[in-house]
């Protein structure tokens, strides 16, 4: 009815660890602008994956930079149809957007702090505008 819904990934988010979070064919993942997968789903890049995104390009991105830290993992996701792929790394999104009726849903794939989530992405001087951006974006603060 016009809510806003965000999912933020780690061990035992989406399907998690050993599949042990379980979100596969609820109606969370119903909801979400991606589709998870059947098993583990955890994606560890201990060389650290570099983010970009395009500035500007979504209310999300409003006043973030191009490059952003590093991550040490993620939840791989697939987006689907109608979603925006806001962020990825390689062809996984890191950050999508979408709408389920009259709301919002957003999947950040990576954790919002560590393990996944190092110092580097968590001190960052943008870290708190991206989570307000997105916190504004889902609940409709930002139009």
């Amino acid at each position: 009815a016009g809510g806003g819904f965000a999912m933020i990934g780690g061990y035992m988010s989406f399907q998690g660890i050993q599949a042990r979070a379980r979100f596969k064919g609820t109606a969370i993942e119903e909801i979400l602008p991606v589709s998870m997968a059947q098993g583990d789903d955890r994606q560890e890049v201990p060389e650290g994956a570099d983010l970009t995104c395009v500035p500007d390009a979504h209310p999300i991105l409003q006043g973030l930079p191009e490059q952003w830290p590093y991550i040490l993992g993620y939840n791989k996701l697939i987006a689907k149809d109608g979603a925006e792929v806001l962020v990825s790394f390689d062809t996984d999104p890191i950050i999508a957007v979408g709408t389920y009726g009259s709301g919002r849903t957003m999947a950040y794939a990576t954790d919002c702090a560590a393990h996944w989530a190092p110092a580097a992405m968590t001190e960052w001087a943008y870290y708190h505008q991206l989570w307000n951006n997105i916190a504004g974006w889902l609940t409709k603060l930002d139009s």
